[in-house]
């Protein structure tokens, strides 16, 4: 009769589950809008230095420019989006838009998306509505094709 040997089996170590580094991902965001604004008609993009403040990147296009906060998967917390709100109302909206672009690729719900979702939304002042948009309808605005989304509660 055998006896089992209480020791279990020696298994192949399991390699460490590889961190999300965030700061990365914010940069590919930051260089993916930038991308997309220029070929969008933006003339000039311009990213903050180390991005501090409350926009991320100054997107120039020919009748306006937006001051945006690159996002991915969520939008801005209550402190960041009242920030963004407060640099909206230091800024002539004649000529400067301030809103939060965010991506949404799916991961954080565990379904990566091939195409992922790009969402916009124009803040407009502390204790105004903020406008969700598409990012068609944004650049529509900063052309000045498109009023009516800072205009009125759309």
């Amino acid at each position: 009769m055998k006896v089992k040997s209480q020791v279990p089996e020696p298994t192949e170590p399991s390699k460490p589950k590889k961190r999300m580094n965030f700061r990365a991902k914010g940069a590919r965001r930051e260089r993916y809008f930038r991308d997309l604004a220029l070929g969008s008609g933006a003339v000039l993009v311009i990213k903050a230095g180390a991005s501090l403040g409350a926009a991320d990147l100054a997107l120039d296009f020919p009748t306006r420019t937006i001051r945006a906060q690159a996002k991915s998967n969520a939008w801005p917390g209550t402190e960041e989006s009242n920030g963004l709100d407060f640099l909206a109302a230091k800024l002539d909206q004649r000529f400067y838009i301030v809103a939060t672009v965010r991506i949404d690729d799916g991961i954080a719900r565990g379904k990566a998306s091939v195409d992922p979702k790009i969402r916009c939304r124009i803040h407009r002042g502390p204790g105004m509505t903020r406008v969700e948009c598409t990012w068609g309808e944004l650049v529509a605005v900063a052309c000045g094709e498109d009023m009516h989304l800072l205009l009125g509660d759309a």
